[in-house]
């Protein structure tokens, strides 16, 4: 499987090597393809690309930029997204940026990317904890919201490779109370001082509440 990560932040770096860690093959893309080449150096199985490269070649992209950029690289690269997964880690009021009432920065992703199927997911997780998602000795809890069950699969199966404990919370019209979810985690963060070492872990009665969204999905 071939991830395809967008953004050569904090985000997307971490991204980009704890997916290259679990195994899989890695494209990344920034605003410069000397970033993306600096960030993949000595990463094996990572390879710097530009975007039209990665949005075509990608079996999953996962957006790690800013809602504004996000949005602009989908409407001016347009590539059909032929029904992959469009992983949308965006938080626009971290990043003061507005949505509509009503909606949610996954819904103007979603508008900008026809044939992808987005699915809100890491948005709630620091760039510090991607490669090491465990807290308090348990494994952080990783809400997804998306409308389509196989591209939440295919993300949950992903996501577990890393050692996140996915959690299918619904539609992508959950997407707003994952990002205020956010700004509450981003809150407790600066107030007690735990330097972007924060997360949750979700339990509940069922043993298999945390599962990929489409039980079955493996990746290679």
């Amino acid at each position: 499987m071939t991830v395809g990560v967008i953004g050569c932040g904090r985000m997307g770096v971490a991204v980009t090597r704890a997916v290259a860690a679990a195994g899989c093959s890695v494209l990344l893309a920034g605003r410069t393809p000397g970033a993306a080449a600096a960030a993949t150096a000595g990463v094996p199985g990572a390879f710097a690309a530009d975007i039209r490269v990665v949005l075509e070649r990608a079996s999953l992209v996962v957006l790690a930029v800013p809602l504004g950029p996000a949005c602009r690289v989908l409407t001016e690269t347009p590539v059909p997204g032929r029904g992959r997964p469009l992983l949308d880690v965006t938080n626009p009021a971290l990043g003061g940026e507005e949505v509509p009432p009503g909606s949610s920065g996954a819904h103007l992703i979603a508008a900008a990317a026809p044939g992808w199927h987005v699915v809100k997911a890491l948005n709630t997780v620091p760039a510090a904890m991607v490669g090491e998602p465990r807290c308090g000795g348990l494994p952080v809890s990783l809400p997804l919201a998306g409308d389509d069950a196989g591209a939440k699969g295919v993300a949950g199966a992903l996501l577990s490779r890393l050692g996140f404990a996915p959690l299918d919370v619904g539609g992508l019209e959950h997407a707003r109370e994952l990002e205020s979810l956010a700004m509450l985690l981003q809150a407790v963060n600066q107030r007690h001082g735990v330097h972007g070492r924060i997360g949750l872990h979700i339990c509940g009665p069922v043993r298999s509440l945390h599962t990929p969204a489409a039980p079955g999905v493996r990746l290679p």
